[in-house]
């Protein structure tokens, strides 16, 4: 009778100690990022082309630079991005096609990693601006990819690569936020005579 006791004792106290709670763990999180505001000035260098630029943006040269000419990396270092330029004289027909080609072929090895990529046609006739930004969705490396041609003369590919590994929802916030400065070089750059 006193195991008994003791017994139904040790079930009462186990079951009143329970609580009825149950733990769920939070969500991953990401750093919350203070974005500067869209502050602009003209690229300041000797190119046949020009644009806006946000003025946290420290501009260098590549170390391949020595190879070509007019080839930039616009550094986000608060990011940790960087925007790739490079330039191409066109001097053929053929030359186009093939800066086209090339742009595009680089642009879809990304579908390994991407869920999809969305083009966004650039036409401005009244300053000879033609082009494709590609917006590249998912874990790729390189969200976001354009090229602008006056289709004569000149040819301007850009890329922007984060610094560390891809992940759609952590870079999101900042991808947001240089689509603008993107839309603001699209929207001034010139072809310099």
């Amino acid at each position: 009778m006193k195991n008994t006791l003791t017994y139904f004792l040790g079930i009462a106290f186990f079951l009143i100690g329970c609580d009825d709670e149950v733990y769920v763990p939070k969500p991953k999180a990401y750093f919350r990022m203070d974005l500067p505001k869209h502050n602009y000035v003209w690229l300041d260098k000797q190119a046949p082309y020009s644009f806006k630029l946000p003025k946290c943006v420290q501009v260098s040269e590549p170390k391949m630079r020595k190879l070509e000419s007019y080839w930039y990396n616009l550094e986000y270092k608060a990011y940790k991005a960087v925007m790739h330029l490079s330039y191409k004289p066109i001097q053929s027909e053929e030359d186009l096609n093939l800066f086209a080609e090339d742009a595009r072929t680089f642009v879809y090895k990304h579908t390994v990693k991407s869920s999809g990529i969305e083009q966004e046609r650039v036409f401005r006739p009244e300053d000879d601006v033609y082009g494709i930004v590609y917006h590249i969705s998912g874990d790729a490396a390189s969200p976001l990819q354009f090229t602008f041609t006056d289709s004569t003369r000149h040819f301007l590919r850009g890329a922007l690569y984060f610094n560390h590994i891809p992940n759609e929802d952590s870079i999101a916030p900042v991808l947001k936020h240089l689509l603008v400065d993107l839309d603001t070089l699209k929207n001034s750059l010139h072809w310099k005579p």
